[in-house]
């Protein structure tokens, strides 16, 4: 589900009497979103390997997780004042290894289910910032990026946008990625490419 850390991978999970092998592990980021309002930390994460409700584990402070490639059940449970007030089932999530992303993976679950988001990942040590806007309208933002570990995201109504964005300094580039479709409960994943870098690839 790019287009819904503590260390674990699915053998362990299935199998515990098999080694890990640290080296195979992905990073893995969750952040919770209620809509446009971001609620990490009012969230309990917990990760099972698919079909078990066994062994979950939690993610760290940081919202992390390491594991294996393969497919996981992901609970996130909202609380307000120590009380349950809401949870959120992501099915047979598959994790795997895709070259773009270095053994790092960030899956957003939003309880609002019209929203997606958009991951824009420099390939390079660029610092950007990026605001959405309507198609044709660019003078009023509908959403403005906001920062992780070597990524932003923009979480947004399902629907197109106009992006804008802009290299960070005195003589940053503006650049503009028209026409982003971003799908509702998904995570749609763009790479910055500096402006002679060539295409910037998505999934």
């Amino acid at each position: 589900m790019v287009d819904v850390s503590v260390l674990v991978l699915v053998s362990w999970l299935a199998a515990p009497a098999q080694t890990p092998d640290a080296q195979a592990l992905i990073t893995c980021e969750f952040r919770v979103f209620d809509g446009g309002n971001e609620i990490s930390r009012q969230t309990r994460v917990i990760v099972y390997a698919s079909g078990q409700r066994e062994k979950g584990v939690r993610t760290d402070a940081a919202g992390r997780v390491r594991l294996g490639a393969g497919l996981y059940d992901v609970q996130a449970i909202r609380q307000r004042n120590g009380q349950v007030v809401g949870i959120r089932w992501l099915e047979r999530l598959l994790i795997a290894r895709y070259p773009d992303e270095e053994g790092f993976h960030l899956e957003v679950i939003n309880f609002n289910t019209r929203y997606g988001s958009l991951e824009l990942k420099p390939v390079d040590r660029t610092e950007y910032d990026a605001t959405a806007f309507a198609p044709g309208d660019h003078a009023h933002p509908v959403a403005t990026a906001l920062p992780g570990a070597g990524y932003l995201l923009l979480v947004v109504p399902a629907g197109r946008y106009d992006v804008r964005v802009r290299a960070k300094g005195a003589t940053g580039v503006e650049t503009w990625l028209p026409q982003i479709d971003v799908p509702g409960g998904r995570t749609r994943l763009r790479m910055l490419r500096p402006p002679d870098g060539g295409p910037a690839g998505d999934r």
